[in-house]
């Protein structure tokens, strides 16, 4: 049954089922309370249903004093390995009930009991024998720490370690022989699975072997099988998925566990937190900051109804995302930006989401090179993915790497996207974006040379055209031309000669679809960008050629243009290599101290004391090249001053040499 289309209470609800339970006289059963792992079952009962029950026992005394309030034991079956460290956890958490200090003790393990009270359970043991129930113990103990007068609740049945029949038949002792009122917690899709996958590897052995007579059949045999028997290298091997299915016959506990739970559950209660309240709570006793719980309570509907949509109600996600967050937080709060506030409450639904599917398992590590950004969907009901993703979130949830320049990229990114002013050709293609899924045919392509007209005439930023490429691949797949895009990319690649400075238009912009789409972008980019690096190749060789044909002042004109092009000159066009190094070997011989110190400048901010971008990793050659010229210049006739800006400049081109090894 799909747990969702079950009546869902809340919890004031299920302390009261609970309460007429515990009242009632009729029969003896126990009740279930069933949830998915993390969604606050344990916080439920620690926090709300065991207060309510003792204030009701109390109450219930004082208006009968006949009617004997009954303590609230809490047992948590986690790891436990035997019904004896059972018995351990009642003698222990009945003590602690009986001397009120059970409140806020929450055991994590058996081990913890088995440390606490070994000395009085291993007396009383020989006494008892091994059927440790409530008349045992509490005879053999003189009602010290009697558990009959109590109402018992187990918790993490699903992580017991030891049978979970044999559990449950121990419990129903409890239950079936003492009258006793007992409350079962579990997450039942996960009952039996810890033992069920020991000595795995011998199971499939046993489900696998030839012996076994898994289908009832007629003693007559065909002549198939008698000559089967006869040449036993005639039978054919037992499929996998076969095997997995005698294993389920002979080893699964899930029969046996739906006899002994009908047997001894009478009512099952799913649990479903009510995840608002709970929100409210958990954010109003973090440590986080004011201004930050503020912006949290404004999202708790969302959260709500993302999580309840993914089907992962799982509070554990929701406190993994608040320390997330909060980090997140610290670092953006630093950022004097006009879109801070708006980027930051952005994040908080898009980190939300990239939490809530990394702990599911269903997030996909799409991001490739140095890809930063992507329209891409989020979830099992977003179809259209065109929600703004940002790859410094993903690597933070999944690997806590967080590049706060990289997050000051993005922010501005954000800045442009949505809050900054654009033009009308922009404004065009950013709707056809948003749109172009529940648009009709006409108004699309009716956009769509609107963009390419604006394309023509040079009307948008290089930056946008990552952007238009991915859409014209998109409308591809819908049915539109592909000529558009092949039209595109040659007027991009036309408005290349009217660029101005060096750009990477391999900005960070993702086109995260499967196959044959995303090959064919990255083609189309990686063109355009080769283009872009030949074109301002020439004319950075041409820029140096003119430099060197100066007789003085080449090597501060080098300097200048060094500075002014940095990061050009560091990812994309390099520096020696467009260079002629004999020609650059003979002007530093004709050349005055004072280009040469200049030069050096050059070599020193570039090579030895900056970061090496990917257009300087080529130049390793070109640096031994010039270390070799500049040794070969015979100094005999140059002054002190000159001798000496070649002896730093040799040095300096060694430190170099030594970054590329």
């Amino acid at each position: 049954m799909n747990r969702r289309k079950q009546a869902i209470l809340s919890d004031d609800e299920i302390v009261d089922v609970l309460i007429n339970y515990i009242d009632e006289e009729l029969y003896n059963y126990a009740v279930m309370i069933d949830g998915e792992w993390g969604c606050g079952k344990t916080y439920f009962i620690r926090e709300n249903l065991q207060d309510k029950l003792e204030k009701h026992e109390k109450e219930r005394e004082e208006k009968d004093r006949e009617n004997k309030a009954r303590r609230v034991v809490y047992v948590s079956l986690y790891g436990v390995k035997s019904l004896e460290e059972v018995s351990k956890q009642m003698l222990m958490e009945s003590y602690l009930a009986k001397t009120g200090k059970a409140k806020g003790i929450l055991k994590k393990s058996a081990e913890a009991a088995g440390t606490m009270l070994p000395i009085i359970f291993d007396i009383i043991k020989p006494a008892v024998g091994v059927e440790m129930d409530s008349e045992n113990i509490s005879k053999a103990i003189g009602g010290f720490l009697s558990v009959k007068d109590s109402i018992l609740i187990f918790d993490d049945l699903e992580r017991c370690d030891c049978p979970v029949n044999e559990v449950l038949g121990y419990i129903n002792t409890f239950v079936e022989h003492d009258g006793m009122k007992v409350i079962i917690v579990a997450n039942q899709k996960e009952i039996g699975k810890r033992t069920y996958f020991e000595n795995l590897e011998l199971k499939y052995l046993v489900a696998a072997h030839e012996n076994i007579d898994f289908e009832k059949k007629s003693n007559k045999k065909s002549l198939f099988e008698e000559n089967a028997q006869i040449n036993p290298i005639n039978r054919e091997a037992v499929h996998i998925d076969t095997v997995k299915s005698r294993l389920n016959q002979l080893f699964a506990q899930d029969v046996m566990y739906e006899k002994v739970i009908e047997k001894l559950v009478g009512i099952t209660i799913y649990y479903q937190p009510d995840l608002q309240r709970v929100f409210s709570t958990l954010i109003e006793n973090s440590s986080l900051s004011g201004k930050l719980q503020g912006y949290l309570n404004e999202q708790k509907y969302f959260f709500e109804e993302y999580m309840t949509g993914e089907e992962h109600s799982n509070l554990r996600t929701f406190q993994f995302f608040l320390s997330k967050i909060n980090e997140l937080y610290k670092v953006i709060n630093k950022i004097d930006s006009e879109g801070q506030e708006a980027f930051f409450k952005y994040l908080i639904q898009y980190s939300f989401k990239v939490c809530v599917s990394f702990k599911n398992n269903s997030l996909k590590d799409e991001w490739e090179e140095n890809e930063e950004y992507a329209f891409k969907s989020m979830g099992e009901r977003d179809i259209w993915g065109n929600h703004l993703a940002f790859r410094f979130v993903d690597d933070f949830v999944t690997k806590s790497v967080l590049d706060e320049k990289t997050i000051k990229n993005m922010l501005q990114l954000f800045e442009d996207e949505y809050i900054n002013k654009k033009g009308h050709e922009v404004d065009i293609f950013r709707q056809l974006e948003g749109s172009w899924y529940f648009s009709e045919d006409e108004e699309v392509q009716s956009k769509v040379q609107l963009i390419m007209q604006a394309i023509e005439n040079n009307r948008y930023e290089f930056k946008e055209y990552p952007r238009i490429i991915g859409l014209f691949i998109e409308l591809e797949l819908a049915g539109f031309s592909r000529e558009n895009t092949d039209i595109v990319v040659k007027m991009i690649n036309n408005n290349i000669s009217k660029l101005n400075s060096h750009i990477n238009i391999k900005n960070g912009y993702a086109l995260l679809q499967e196959g044959e789409k995303r090959k064919r972008y990255n083609e189309i980019i990686e063109e355009i960008q080769e283009n872009i690096d030949l074109q301002f190749e020439e004319r950075v060789s041409s820029t140096f050629d003119e430099c060197l044909k100066l007789e003085s002042g080449w090597g501060e004109k080098l300097e200048k243009y060094v500075y002014d092009n940095r990061v050009d000159i560091c990812d994309s066009n390099g520096f020696l290599r467009q260079m002629d190094i004999p020609n650059l070997c003979r002007r530093i011989e004709k050349s005055g101290s004072k280009d040469i110190n200049a030069f050096r400048g050059c070599i020193l901010s570039l090579y030895v004391q900056g970061y090496m971008g990917k257009g300087l990793e080529m130049d390793g050659e070109r640096v031994q090249e010039l270390r070799n010229g500049v040794e070969g210049i015979s100094n005999e006739k140059f002054d002190n001053i000159k001798k000496l800006q070649l002896r730093y400049l040799i040095s300096n081109l060694v430190a170099a040499e030594q970054k590329f090894s």
